[in-house]
């Protein structure tokens, strides 16, 4: 009946007709794309609800040395990562003061975001497949690069000559796969902190322990040299990329996270957070990751 009538229709009249069902069709198509792509509000906390409650809630480490850690003389939380959320505070509520951080650990971070316990997790998270299908993660922060770290009396000048040899790892990090790939005959032994895989290597039940540089610097006395007796072979032996955790779907934080993010990098405000963090304990320049 309706092809019959369009069919019967004058020139102009058809015309006008088709011009309506093309617009019905953008109109449509555009209603679909802002109801997919907008943050279900049982779901996911959005840049207007938190702006609407006042303060950014960040899960973070109190442990981690230059990173996130608990100054014992201050009592506060201060690192690379708590000067990016503060910066990213400010740019999202106007006052870098009003943030919350909810000191968590590898185990339960993932979950702190999905039971929206926090807003974002800002705690050295590599990017990886695995993760990925977790959370979303914002465009990389930080490159960390993994290096290997031995006695100084052991005859280990390179690669090859760790090869076959017992190489201490830190478990639940992406180590192993850094060690496998680099050294595929080693034996690979899984430590459950730093201090017990230093340990080890102190008393040499390993040859060498992989960890994230930003680990190692956690290693530096404070006349800002190593423990005396150790030293670093076959420089990094891969490069891990940490992001930004945000709850799973939810677009329009990560969103707004990547902007300013990028805003943080372009003006500057990331390279003096890593030199003042950073960079007094590496000696190494560094620009922001791309």
């Amino acid at each position: 009946m309706h092809k019959l009538m369009i069919n019967h229709l004058s020139y102009p009249y058809k015309s006008m007709f088709i011009l309506k069902q093309i617009v019905l069709g953008f109109f449509l198509l555009f209603l679909f794309f802002i109801l997919t792509s907008a943050d279900n509000p049982e779901t996911c906390q959005s840049t207007l609800l938190i702006k609407k409650r006042g303060k950014l809630i960040v899960g973070t480490y109190n442990d981690d040395p230059y990173f996130s850690y608990l100054n014992p003389k201050t009592y506060q939380l201060q690192g690379f990562d708590i000067d990016l959320a503060h910066a990213i505070t400010h740019e999202m509520l106007g006052d870098k003061s009003k943030v919350e951080f909810i000191i968590i650990n590898a185990s339960n971070r993932i979950s702190y975001l999905q039971e929206r316990k926090v807003d974002l997790i800002l705690a050295e998270m590599t990017i990886n497949k695995e993760r990925q299908q977790l959370v979303d993660f914002s465009d990389i922060y930080y490159m960390a690069g993994q290096s290997l770290l031995v006695k100084n009396d052991q005859p280990f000048h390179s690669l090859n000559d760790l090869e076959n040899k017992n190489i201490g790892v830190i478990s639940d990090s992406t180590n192993v796969d850094s060690v496998k790939h680099a050294l595929p005959k080693a034996e690979i032994h899984l430590f459950n902190s730093l201090s017990s895989g230093f340990q080890a290597l102190a008393q040499d039940q390993i040859q060498a322990l992989c960890i994230d540089d930003v680990l190692l610097f956690a290693l530096k006395g404070e006349d800002n040299n190593y423990i005396e007796g150790y030293r670093f072979v076959g420089g990094e032996i891969s490069w891990e990329p940490y992001g930004i955790a945000v709850k799973r779907g939810c677009k329009d934080l990560l969103r707004n996270v990547n902007k300013i993010l990028q805003k943080i990098k372009d003006d500057g405000r990331w390279q003096q957070i890593y030199d003042k963090n950073i960079k007094q304990v590496s000696n190494i320049s560094a620009r922001p990751p791309s």
